[in-house]
């Protein structure tokens, strides 16, 4: 595995702190954003993956893989922290679990149908690194599907003084690293759309499809007040975005991919 970054550094040291308890949280269902808003609305855009390989980029404790594997798809799973991965590899043992940082994989190309980065995306320092590579190991008219933060919400800020809902807007303009204050200090970068657009299509992807979250009515007993603000602004999105070949890039967009410089892993997984 290739060194990591600082910010690699940073995620995974704030993750190996929290695996056990977001496992836990994930399981017990406790989590409304993951369990009831993010992840009913990103299996919906994953659709029907029975007999798929499917890469699961930022896995953490394997609950999607997990989820994954027993509708049928033969899944992978990568992560940089250490404990997250313990973790799956303790709880789901039938599944390939890998440490290892999504700007340097450790599979084949054109091996996977569908890879999959679930709220993981903006914790990667080099994101277009990350397209590339996610690219790599697609197929040919391959799936990729990410869910984040809205960008826009995810610079509302909360107001001193006023009750948890009260919020105020920050600067969506300004992208960079921030830190959000959990039981950690997690680092996430913040993007706009439009950089998320201008990046796709630059490492080679168009969108196929693309989802506003709403949550799923079972949240509702979980925490009513989160699930009446959530059904009516989308904290998350997911991209459903779709591998382009050169041809094809140059055809509908009118540019070529450029040349991608890859180190084959003599240990990859999928050999």
């Amino acid at each position: 595995m290739k060194k990591k970054s600082k910010m690699e550094k940073e995620v995974s040291e704030a993750y190996d702190q929290i695996a056990q308890e977001f496992h836990d949280n994930r399981v017990a269902k406790k989590n409304f954003y993951n369990e009831f808003l993010d992840m009913p609305n990103t299996m919906k855009a994953l659709g029907d993956i029975k007999g798929k390989k499917i890469l699961d980029i930022g896995c953490g404790p394997g609950l999607y893989a997990n989820t994954l594997h027993k509708m049928g798809a033969e899944v992978y799973g990568i992560d940089i922290s250490k404990k997250e991965i313990e973790i799956a590899k303790s709880h789901y043992k039938s599944i390939d679990f890998r440490v290892g940082s999504a700007e340097s994989l450790p599979y084949k190309s054109n091996y996977f149908d569908t890879v999959l980065i679930a709220l993981a995306f903006t914790h990667f320092e080099n994101m277009g690194l990350a397209l590339d590579e996610a690219y790599r190991v697609l197929k040919d008219k391959g799936h990729l599907i990410i869910s984040e933060g809205n960008p826009v919400m995810d610079v509302i800020e909360s107001i001193e003084g006023k009750p948890e809902f009260y919020r105020k807007f920050g600067d969506y303009f300004k992208e960079g690293i921030r830190y959000r204050v959990w039981s950690v200090f997690m680092p996430v970068k913040h993007v706009t759309y439009e950089t998320f657009f201008r990046l796709f299509k630059e490492h080679g992807f168009a969108l196929y499809n693309y989802i506003d979250s709403k949550p799923i009515k079972a949240g509702r007993k979980v925490d009513p007040k989160a699930y009446s603000v959530a059904s009516k602004v989308p904290y998350f999105i997911v991209f459903d975005l779709v591998k382009l070949s050169n041809d094809n890039m140059k055809r509908i967009f009118g540019i070529s991919l450029p040349a991608k410089k890859h180190i084959k892993n003599k240990n990859d997984a999928t050999e």
